[in-house]
């Protein structure tokens, strides 16, 4: 009793320590809002070793504690031990064996009754292990399955340190039809072991190193029996052929040494780095020339495009999928983005042609040095766009910059032209003008995950800094936090000065992203400020908002950029994922337009997760609206475990 005071003693001295040791990280590496938060999930890993190690350390109610004495309490059960501690993913079964905390800190601690086990979580390494003795004596095969990947090893009898792998799933093997039983035990050679001869009555130890990364978690090992003559199918193993193994966790076994020579991605760059002048990176922040200062060209009206969806037009239930596919928007210059995709670059907006977007940018500046006297130089084409229209033309967007000679003062010119199919005339649209400090409200709807709701708050901080954006506001619908987390605290601390955060806690339960968007969306009064629907885990491009005033036109458009959703492992350095054509969860619009829309569709998705944008983007479609659909630079979804509060 005393020694264990006295470990406990030093183990809360060790949590001091290290909480000061945190307190200083926090004072010297200051949250960065430009990167994932790497020294916020480093603090949480080093809370999360404290936590495990007190608790293992004090908590003897582990149920796979068997005395060696005492192998009859054992019977019919093996032992788990799970870790859920993976600050990022888990790759493949050397993930598990690296952690700190491997073999004997897991998690959590518990037996199984059974050789299967399902468990709804991502991310996450377990071992699964005790002894196996057989019914009678013969040869004896055992399969394992998976829907991630896991290895099965066997001992000749009780010792651990005798243990061979025979039977595997590789992370590029895993079985996904694990729905179909006649599948799921021959699926590749690798999950079959070979025939091994068994006595009975002798316990042999057996352990599964299982890691999950995607899916929800499954393993089962099975087993086959040939007499000579004949060989079963594979069996459930009866319960009572299993057996705990006595607690000893001094042990070494095989199993639990790395059993590869390099971490398979090292010393392999799959950085993709498009050059883009200080002009492109700050683009956004450079002084917009006036509208009427460019009728320098004959100007036109914009007339609603033939490809826009008809009041008679019937669109299936999320078809406007497929519908802005049918569209032709192509890009040149910063928005021809390039991203690796399964370790291919992959552009993914369709890509103008070169020539063609600059013959319509000389034409402009032509006529705009010949009625201002060479005034100005053509210093950068950021970009040309042209949404073509089959019939009548083609709307065109203009990101330029210019140096006027008479000030040496640098500007940018971004305005819609449209090109007429007939008569081939360029003119500037005159009523299609945006205003760039038009005001835009951040609109988020959250339950918890407070370290994802302070790094959304330190990148929008962090653009507020940078580019002194006053025209914008946060407001937060909050669902509460299990952690005592308080968004108005976390923000009251930061440099934003314009937030809002409503407590739907207080009147709800459960999550309800609808309600949530719907409650603070309907807090604005101003029909002529833009709502941005915004989401956690997804960084935040420091032109984003300059993209949102400029794409949104009252009673025309909406825009619901594109966003690469990232491969677990991968971050903004190392940017590896795919394109998220299907989903429109991030969308800009008029508040007017909002309302005239008739809001979210909350009594279908009142606590549905899912569809709930796909439905309104088809709302907006037969409103006849213009969706603006292109994928945005930089802009990246991180992997993350699905939340298991999702209704």
């Amino acid at each position: 009793m005393r020694r264990t005071a006295i470990r406990f003693i030093l183990l809360l001295q060790l949590a001091a320590m290290l909480d000061f040791g945190i307190l200083l990280l926090y004072q010297h590496y200051p949250y960065s809002s430009s990167h994932p938060p790497k020294h916020q999930a480093l603090i949480q890993s080093t809370l999360g070793v404290i936590k495990s190690t007190i608790k293992m350390n004090n908590n003897n109610d582990c149920p796979c504690n068997v005395a060696q004495d005492n192998t009859s309490h054992g019977r019919g059960k093996l032992c788990l031990y799970r870790w859920e501690n993976f600050t990022n993913c888990i790759e493949d079964v050397d993930d598990l064996r690296e952690l700190a905390d491997f073999p004997n800190r897991p998690t959590v601690c518990h037996t199984i009754n059974q050789f299967r086990y399902f468990y709804d979580l991502e991310i996450y390494g377990q071992r699964i292990f005790g002894y196996v003795q057989v019914p009678k004596d013969g040869y004896y095969a055992f399969i394992l399955t998976t829907n991630s990947f896991a290895e099965l090893w066997l001992s000749n009898g009780t010792r651990p340190e005798e243990a061979k792998r025979i039977a595997w799933v590789e992370p590029w093997q895993r079985p996904w039809d694990v729905e179909f039983p006649e599948k799921r035990w021959q699926w590749v050679d690798t999950q079959l072991s070979g025939w091994l001869y068994l006595y009975a009555n002798r316990p042999y130890f057996v352990e599964v190193l299982h890691g999950q990364r995607l899916a929800k978690g499954y393993v089962e090992v099975r087993w086959k029996y040939f007499n000579g003559h004949y060989q079963s199918l594979p069996q459930v193993i009866n319960t009572k052929y299993l057996s705990l193994f006595p607690h000893s966790p001094n042990y070494q076994t095989p199993s639990h040494a790395i059993q590869r020579f390099v971490k398979p991605g090292i010393g392999i760059s799959k950085i993709y780095r498009k050059h883009e002048s200080n002009f492109s990176r700050n683009y956004h922040m450079i002084p917009k020339l006036l509208h009427r200062s460019l009728i320098v060209l004959p100007t036109c009206r914009y007339f609603r495009p033939t490809y826009i969806v008809s009041k008679k037009t019937k669109l299936r239930t999320y078809g406007a999928v497929n519908k802005l596919q049918e569209i032709q928007h192509v890009v040149h210059g910063k928005f021809d983005y390039m991203v690796f995709n399964r370790d291919r670059l992959r552009s993914c907006n369709p890509v103008a042609n070169t020539k063609r977007a600059n013959s319509f940018v000389d034409r402009f500046m032509k006529a705009l040095n010949e009625k201002y006297n060479n005034r100005y130089t053509l210093i950068e084409n950021i970009g040309v766009e042209e949404k073509m229209d089959p019939r009548r033309g083609s709307r065109l967007l203009f990101d330029l910059v210019v140096k006027d000679n008479t000030n040496q003062k640098i500007q940018r010119i971004s305005e819609y032209f449209y090109y007429r199919k007939v008569s081939q005339i360029l003119c500037l649209i005159s009523d299609v003008i945006w205003n760039p400090v038009t005001h835009v409200h951040i609109c988020l709807a959250v339950k918890g995950q407070s370290t994802w709701v302070r790094y959304f708050i330190n990148q929008i901080s962090d653009y507020y800094v940078k580019t002194r954006d006053a025209h914008f506001s946060v407001i937060i619908a909050d669902f509460g936090s299990d952690d005592n987390f308080n968004p108005v605290d976390e923000l009251k601390s930061s440099p934003l000065k314009n937030y809002k955060v409503i407590p739907m806690y207080k009147n709800y339960r459960n999550f309800s992203k609808t309600i949530g968007m719907d409650t603070a969306i309907r807090s604005i009064n101003d029909p002529e400020s833009i709502i941005l629907q915004y989401d956690l885990h997804i960084n935040f491009p420091h032109d984003l908002l300059d993209n949102v005033r400029k794409r949104c036109i009252r009673k025309r458009s909406v825009y619901m950029p594109i966003i690469v959703r990232l491969f677990c492992g991968h971050d903004l350095t190392n940017p590896n994922g795919y394109y998220e054509r299907d989903g429109f969860g991030i969308m800009a619009y008029y508040k007017g337009d909002y309302d005239a829309l008739g809001g979210m569709e909350i009594e279908k998705f009142k606590f549905k997760w899912g569809g709930e944008d796909s439905e309104m983007a088809d709302r907006i479609l037969k409103h006849q609206m213009e969706i603006e659909r292109l994928c945005h630079p930089n802009m990246f979804h991180f992997y993350h475990r699905k939340l298991n509060w999702k209704n």
